[in-house]
């Protein structure tokens, strides 16, 4: 089975030690040297080449690429040559023959301009990792002694494995490390906070520097901005080292921790130390909020710390998720000890989920740190790019760790873990010891990628004193997994019971009274990767469905130059999980009329993200009280019906730099003024935009739309020429109406800034800027005296700030000015230009 097909093959390091010579270049992005295999005495051996798994942007999309190249995708490459003959280097894994012998490889490494703990940013290099080559068995690597000398280019500081890199250090850097990979990590200068048992290295980009700490000769630069983040992360791991001393997993070395630009993940190991993200204390210092940050630094550094003696100890689970396992497991301990009881994002925000952007970070979190926010059972990532996970298809400890709570228990698990960090048993000794039982082949089925299997209620019956439900399993591994499923039942007396089994079947539930609702695994324990159409994977657990009633949106359009505002607030009803169904109710303010409507709607087609699919029809029905009107429009009431279909596959609203969609649209309406005059008019349209990328931040979109109305509208209800998303943006909104309009758009949307870090007092961080220049031609026959045409045009451009709300999600400002060409004679006393203050991207509504 595969549990012992791993003990097997995760045996001695393939080279008795690395021998590393390199030499980096002075922009810290070209890397030249050496590699030997020494005393090995193996035929063959897999060599792990990580920069080609960055060579290509495969699997970077709108929503995650600004997290890791925000100034546009930069390939890294490396070009490996074996007794001076260049080896294919294509992919990131090389087999190399050797003959028994010792073996060198030559290696030339280009670092990409990229955030992560592999790339430089900012002109600091973070090569933490996967810069060099290493040898493996089997595709997988294994920590081994790494002999190195490495020449650094002079001016910069930090380190190369275990030895710090001074201002005045000599610039041949040699010793002696144990790992996978030799860390490098180079700046212009470095804060650094020294602990007994850890140090912590801020790089900083340039400017004044001091210097900090003798011993170490690095060097400081005042910061004020980061002070308070860097105190907070010297508190959080001195008192994770205190809790792995009391734990019996204290420091056995010192353990290196780098503040570096993750965006993903809020964490990342490396040899001898951790990553953390810049952003990991920029937030409001409530520690109700703090805590998950504290929370994800520890169990990493618990980990760190777990590693040695998972390392010492001949077991059959791997090191790596022995030491995950019993850091998730300490780190739990903790947490319990500090706030007394474990909590995640979605308990914090449930009472506040009435805006579908705290809806989707607790339904579907499509965010940044979405792990250390939402305690996910499994972590299994999409694609597999990070140094600690590129080799590997097995998950992470915490799964494990999870599977057993559920199948032992949490005590029963803990004390598996006391014995482990008390050094009676291997992690798996300790375990079986407390399961009186042999678990290999049920923890084989997790000891690999993710089985994919969907739970669903089957039927639900109730006789005497319990109810019997019946736990249905579909998917390519239902038939091979067997994990603890539980079942809530919550009588019509408002008593709840919960029961387990350990896979689909029935299970019957005590109750007397007839049962009021019905849910599988009402804690968010299984994992559930297969999935209907239009359904999130938990659509089918419970029964009666829960409904969530949302604020989708408030929002605004101010037009600036004509001091005119417009406003709308945006609601929904929908069940909680259907991608598909959903009514919507809306309040509009606007200079002409203030209304109201209702919408019902149905979702189809791909899915765009975890919470969009691409297609939507509806029906909706409003009412507007029309207000005076400049053009002659006289207050009065209208009614109206539409039908609606829309097709959009971009994936954020925030930023886009690829997609296309397409609408259309036809109303009636009815309305009467207080003169009695009525109104009835059909009015109708279709539209489409396409955005063709031209380079990484940089796109051209153009946006057609045609817009009609047929009958005896009032003026109020009238096309109008000027508008920030139905007309052009160079036009006041009533400088001309009509009944038919014809727009063409085009802009040139460009990234001026993608990784900002200008913190609003925790409770935004503005991290993109983003610039548009834009023009608009619209075809609106119009007669009247003093402006007698049919074509308008106008030039402009725009600037859109877009925050991260709490680091994570996002909210926009934009400001777009537009000068209008053959403007109308008889509007010369407007001003030349105009501004549309707004919050929300340009052709959000297309």
């Amino acid at each position: 089975m595969l549990i012992w097909t791993l003990a097997a093959t995760l045996g001695a390091a393939p080279c008795e030690r690395l021998d590393l010579d390199a030499e980096i270049g002075a922009d810290l992005r070209e890397i030249h040297g050496s590699v030997t295999c020494v005393g090995s005495g193996a035929a063959a051996f897999d060599v792990a080449l990580y920069p080609n798994l960055l060579r290509s942007p495969a699997g970077l999309d709108d929503i995650n690429r600004a997290w890791f190249y925000p100034a546009g995708f930069d390939a890294a490459l490396i070009r490996v040559a074996q007794d001076g003959r260049e080896q294919p280097t294509e992919r990131i894994w090389l087999r190399v023959d050797s003959g028994g012998n010792d073996v060198t490889l030559e290696f030339a490494t280009r670092v990409p301009r990229r955030n992560g703990t592999f790339g430089v940013a900012s002109g600091v290099a973070y090569l933490l990792g996967g810069w060099h080559p290493v040898f493996a068995r089997d595709r997988r690597l294994q920590a081994q002694p790494i002999r190195y000398r490495v020449r650094v280019p002079p001016g910069v500081v930090g380190f190369v494995g275990a030895t710090p890199v001074g201002r005045s250090a000599a610039r041949d850097v040699e010793g002696t490390a144990f790992g996978e990979f030799l860390p490098v990590l180079l700046a212009p200068a470095a804060k650094i906070v020294s602990r007994p048992s850890f140090v912590v290295v801020q790089p900083r980009s340039g400017g004044e520097h001091r210097p900090f700490a003798a011993a170490d000769d690095l060097q400081d630069v005042t910061a004020s901005l980061d002070d308070g983040a860097l105190l907070r992360l010297e508190e959080t791991l001195a008192a994770g080292d205190e809790f792995a001393i009391e734990s019996g997993v204290g420091p056995r070395a010192r353990l290196v921790v780098v503040v570096a630009p993750l965006r993903e993940s809020l964490v990342e190991p490396f040899d001898g130390g951790l990553a953390v993200s810049d952003r990991a204390f920029h937030l409001l210092g409530f520690e109700r909020l703090l805590q998950f940050h504290r929370l994800s630094i520890w169990r990493e550094q618990l980990a760190a710390r777990a590693l040695p003696a998972c390392r010492a100890q001949a077991d059959l689970f791997p090191e790596e998720l022995c030491a995950d396992a019993v850091g998730a497991a300490l780190r739990d301990r903790l947490g319990r000890s500090r706030y007394g009881r474990k909590e995640s994002a979605a308990d914090l925000l449930e009472t506040f989920a009435v805006i579908p952007e705290i809806d989707a970070l607790i339904f579907a979190p499509q965010v940044a740190f979405a792990t250390t926010y939402f305690d996910a059972i499994d972590e299994s990532p999409k694609r597999r790019w990070r140094l600690d996970n590129f080799d590997t298809e097995l998950p992470r400890g915490k799964l494990l760790y999870e599977k057993l709570v559920d199948r032992l228990g949490a005590a029963a698990v803990a004390t598996a873990v006391d014995r482990f960090t008390g050094g009676e048993a291997s992690l798996w000794q300790a375990v079986a010891s407390v399961a009186g039982a042999d678990l290999s082949a049920w923890l084989s089925t997790w000891l690999g990628p993710t089985p994919r299997v969907d739970y669903r209620l089957g039927a639900i019956t109730h006789a005497a004193h319990a109810t019997r439900v019946e736990v249905a399993a579909t998917g390519p591994d239902a038939a091979r997994v067997a994990e603890t499923i539980e079942v809530e039942v919550v009588g019509a007396d408002g008593k709840a019971q919960t029961v387990s089994r350990l896979g689909p079947g029935v299970v019957e539930v005590p109750g007397a009274a007839a049962p009021a609702r019905v849910e599988i695994d009402p804690r968010g324990r299984l994992v559930e990767l297969v999935h209907a159409d239009g359904e999130a994977p938990r659509f089918n657990n419970r029964t009666p469905p829960r409904w969530r009633f949302l604020l989708n949106n408030i929002t605004s359009l101010i037009a600036v130059t004509n001091r005119e505002l417009t406003a709308a607030a945006d609601f929904s009803l929908r069940r909680i999980y259907d991608l598909t169904w959903r009514s919507d109710f809306f309040a509009l303010y606007s200079p002409t009329s203030v209304g109201l409507a209702a919408a019902l709607s149905y979702s189809f087609g791909p899915e765009v993200t975890a919470l969009h699919l691409a297609h939507r029809a509806g029906l909706s029905g409003g009412y507007e009280r029309l207000r005076s009107d400049a053009g002659g429009g006289l207050p009065g009431d209208l009614g109206s019906m539409q039908l609606y279909y829309s097709y959009d596959d971009r994936l954020s609203p925030y930023w886009s730099f690829e997609g296309k969609g397409w609408s259309a649209r036809l109303a009636g309406a009815y309305g009467v003024d207080t003169h009695g005059a009525r109104h009835r008019f059909v009015q109708g349209g279709v539209s489409a935009f396409y955005i063709q990328p031209l380079a990484f931040g940089h796109a051209l979109l153009a946006r057609l739309r045609a817009d009609f109305v047929q009958g005896d509208p009032p003026p109020q209800n009238t096309l109008r020429l000027g508008d920030r998303y139905r007309g052009a943006r160079g036009f006041e909104r009533d400088e001309v109406r009509g009944t038919r309009r014809v727009i063409g758009s085009a802009e040139y949307r460009h990234l001026l800034e993608g990784d900002g870090r200008t913190d609003f007092a925790g409770a935004a961080t503005w991290s993109r800027f983003e610039g548009a220049l834009f023009g608009d031609a619209v075809y609106l026959p119009v007669s009247r005296p003093g402006c007698r045409q049919s074509m308008f045009y106008d030039v402009g451009y725009g600037l859109r700030f877009i925050a991260d709300v709490l680091g994570v999600s996002p909210a926009e400002v934009a400001i777009d000015l537009g000068v209008p060409i053959r403007r109308c004679a008889d509007v010369g006393s407007r001003l030349p230009f105009s501004v549309y203050l707004a919050f929300e991207q340009s052709f959000a509504v297309f």
